[in-house]
């Protein structure tokens, strides 16, 4: 039992002390703090450049009527297409935005045509098609002189409610089955690439020991199977290390980025709002929010997390162990069998 300690306290400390796993190590936590600070530093940076939009509407389609949106503006202008293009300069707009008449009411394609000097981006682009579908959407109902409440009508929402069979399960959410299945997805994923990455350096473990003849002593004072558990075991426990680490400095970086650089979450579901349908009511995301949160902590964390270690830990000695067999029969410049 000592000789196996030792070989797990050798194969540990040799990994940990190495300035690639330090690195590595500290980096991870640090990307992915630098990708959310990015990722809202562009969305602070568009939102504050605010957008001034001329429309030419040929058709009268949006009848002179369209909703701003924060920090994008739209003003209908009685000016040519041409005239305004030449002078695109002397106006103060940062776009021309044409909307061509309606040819055919019953036609499911509308184009219309956006005229800048820069590529308009994304949110930009799905705000401009919202609206124009909201107003265009109004204005075949008027000229088809259709009943807007019939019409609304016929778009039927269908919730599907499960109910269960005994009184335990009473107060289960709609989202459970959802939320279990995108922790369950993003366990799996975690379990992969750690499995794979550890399980490959015990097959290097084993390869550099056959190389510089370490086995051949090791081997005259510990059994095979001793010394082939000690190398999966330490590896183990330098996986384990490091995901423990992980789950610790990446919640603790990323609040702390978001504290500082300001990151506000509220941006985005404002911009998600925008480009849903026109009848999406933003209390219910808050609502929906709320109760997803609420099924989260609710979740029986005491069983989930000692099933992934399980089979976390099992995954690992299995395929830990068919990795040290693949090492152990590579020759010794790696092309021999």
């Amino acid at each position: 039992m000592d000789k196996l300690w030792l070989i797990i306290k050798r194969e540990y400390l040799t990994r940990v002390k190495r300035r690639s796993f330090i690195i590595a190590t500290l980096l991870t936590p640090l990307a992915f703090a630098v990708f959310f600070v990015v990722v809202g530093l562009i969305f602070q940076y568009e939102s504050d450049d605010s957008k001034r939009i001329a429309i030419i509407d040929e058709g009268n389609v949006l009848q002179r009527s369209i909703k701003d949106e924060k920090n994008l503006y739209f003003k209908f202008v009685d000016v040519e297409l041409d005239l305004l293009r030449e002078n695109f300069g002397e106006f103060d707009y940062d776009g021309i935005l044409v909307l061509p008449k309606v040819k055919d009411l019953l036609s499911k394609n509308y184009t219309v045509y956006y005229y800048s000097d820069n590529q308009p981006t994304l949110d930009i682009e799905s705000l401009i098609r919202e609206r124009v579908r909201e107003g265009l959407k109004d204005y075949k109902i008027g000229a088809l002189q259709l009943d807007p409440r019939q019409l609304e009508a016929l778009d039927t929402r269908v919730e599907l409610d499960p109910e269960p069979i005994d009184e335990a399960g009473e107060n289960a959410s709609q989202l459970t089955g959802a939320i279990a299945a995108g922790i369950g997805g993003v366990m799996g994923v975690i379990m992969y690439i750690v499995v794979f990455i550890y399980g490959m350096m015990v097959m290097r473990s084993v390869m550099e020991e056959k190389s510089n003849r370490i086995v051949e002593v090791m081997i005259s004072s510990v059994k095979p199977f001793q010394l082939m558990l000690g190398k999966i075991i330490g590896v183990g426990a330098v996986g384990l290390t490091q995901v423990a680490i992980w789950a610790i400095l990446i919640p603790v970086i990323v609040f702390l980025s978001t504290l500082v650089f300001g990151f506000d979450s509220q941006t985005h579901m404002e911009m998600a709002q925008n480009s849903a349908a026109a009848d999406f009511n933003p209390e219910d995301t808050e609502a929906m929010i709320a109760l997803a949160l609420e099924e989260f902590r609710g979740l029986n964390w005491w069983m989930i997390i000692p099933l992934f270690v399980f089979y976390f830990l099992g995954g690992y000695f299995l395929y830990s162990s068919l990795f040290a067999a693949v090492g152990s029969a590579m020759g010794d410049d790696l092309g021999e069998g």
